[in-house]
């Protein structure tokens, strides 16, 4: 079932807003329309909170852009626009366990080399050896023409995200007696 890219972005703004802080850009930057913040701290600890076990911080940058016709230039300089302006968020100590930076591109259609572009794309680094953690990045495509998500090898998990987002499955009737 093909949706209207206009239902669609908003399906998936709503998702993300639960958990990010989102910000629409006013200037449309190098077709940059939004850009969200997500921060996890988790923290353990034997009685009280002195006694600390471990801290981490767990943070994600997204970064959403906007095009009519996708190629593969335009996504080698969006995946790496998108890198440099998350890399600079990253503050890497001892209590830092991971950044995510994610480009999110909708498109209305993309060419061959564009989607090769996308799923080769990868950038990871470490931090002093992974002590003060580590960072990768996502890169997903939404093509809205033929209805199809496509992303790199770090970014699986957001694709599945996005597919559910897109596509929800109907429970099945055993799904429905026991989740109330």
């Amino acid at each position: 079932m093909k949706l209207d890219r206009q239902i669609c972005e908003e399906r998936i703004l709503n998702n993300y807003a639960v958990s990010y802080d989102i910000e629409k850009m006013d200037s449309k930057e190098n077709h940059c329309i939004y850009t969200g913040d997500f921060h996890v701290h988790s923290e353990n600890y034997v009685m009280v909170r002195s006694a600390q076990l471990f801290a981490m911080d767990t943070f994600d940058h997204l970064f959403v852009y906007s095009f009519d016709n996708l190629t593969a230039m335009d996504v080698k300089a969006l995946a790496e626009d998108a890198y440099q302006k998350g890399f600079k968020k990253i503050k890497p100590n001892k209590i830092h366990r991971s950044s995510y930076i994610t480009a999110l591109i909708y498109c209305d259609t993309c060419d061959a080399e564009a989607i090769k572009a996308v799923k080769r794309f990868r950038r990871r680094k470490s931090f002093k050896f992974s002590l003060e953690g580590w960072m990768e990045v996502h890169v997903v495509c939404i093509e809205f023409g033929k209805d199809k998500i496509y992303h790199n090898g770090d970014g699986r998990n957001t694709g599945k995200f996005l597919k559910d987002v897109l596509h929800p499955k109907k429970r099945s009737t055993i799904h429905k007696l026991f989740s109330r």
